[in-house]
């Protein structure tokens, strides 16, 4: 039975939402950004992501790696996650959930101190780029100060476009004639500093949440979220609820129960009465021959 892909926002807490989703329909930050390109009901509205943003210290160099739904300890074990975000801010990940985040291929790996990471909070700091250009604030001011801007590296290259702030989409948020809103001068990504990861991960790596914010004085990406209890939404598949004997009418399919086949001396036994004692040798031969091509 096909699943209809019919896209919605789910309404509620990152718990309450996720367990409206159909898995694998949520879309990420970049499918999200990719969307409001040419949807502008999702402009004035923050969603959550199923993002995965993991922490750790590796042979003592501060890393951040970016799943995707499938790889998301946080998503992935919600009723864990949930009260340990909101209890102390940070998710334990289990070595076997740090193994399948490491091996999965589409599993985005930075140094942390390669990001150059602004801001004054000891915990979290951002990345702010222009979107008239692209370029990255390097932290400066010159004479008059006016904050100074450069190319951006590798890593953070890496991670701008990870999240869907293609050139395309900064020119979308730079021209207030293509947005509908106003013009937005910078966009924000927000990760946890090294220092901070450092300290909080030594015992082995944590999960955060993730959010899109809506578009206002500038477009920002949160991959350090913890207060994951106010009401927002993600995008995705609604997870179809029935009643209970109602089975029939539901449009999620579900994997399907165990199917065994009959051996062949259930075969034998079972269609001896109807069979002729003076065909039974052909029939039986005739049965052995499917048998094999079956592998029965």
């Amino acid at each position: 039975m096909a699943l209809e892909q019919k896209l919605e926002n789910l309404e509620g807490n990152l718990k309450v939402a996720y367990k409206q989703a159909v898995p694998g329909t949520l879309l990420h930050a970049d499918q999200l950004n990719q969307a409001r390109m040419t949807d502008a009901t999702l402009r004035n509205k923050w969603y959550y992501t199923p993002d995965g943003e993991v922490y750790s210290v590796d042979d003592g160099v501060e890393t951040w790696r970016v799943t995707r739904e499938a790889s998301n300890p946080v998503l992935n074990h919600i009723d864990e996650a949930f009260p340990q975000l909101l209890s102390t801010g940070n998710y334990k990940v289990s070595e076997t959930d740090f193994a399948a985040v490491k091996a999965a291929a589409d599993t985005l790996t930075v140094k942390i101190a390669d990001l150059m990471l602004q801001g004054d909070n000891s915990e979290y700091g951002f990345i702010q780029v222009r979107t008239k250009d692209g370029l990255v604030w390097t932290g400066k001011k010159d004479w008059r100060g006016r904050e100074v801007y450069e190319s951006a590296n590798a890593t953070q290259n890496a991670v701008i476009n990870r999240f869907g702030f293609t050139q395309e989409y900064l020119g979308l948020l730079h021209d207030r004639k293509k947005n509908e809103i106003r013009d937005i001068e910078v966009i924000r990504i927000f990760a946890l500093k090294p220092d901070y990861v450092k300290e909080a991960a030594k015992d082995g790596p944590m999960g955060r949440a993730s959010w899109l914010y809506y578009f206002y004085s500038s477009s920002i990406f949160y991959a350090d979220g913890h207060s994951i209890s106010n009401d927002g939404r993600l995008r995705g598949v609604r997870r179809e609820v029935i009643a209970e004997g109602d089975a029939l009418k539901n449009k999620v399919p579900c994997a399907p129960q165990e199917v065994r086949l009959a051996t062949m001396d259930e075969i034998r036994k079972y269609s001896a009465p109807f069979v002729p004692e003076l065909l039974r040798a052909q029939y039986e031969a005739g049965l052995n021959s499917l048998g094999k091509v079956y592998k029965l």
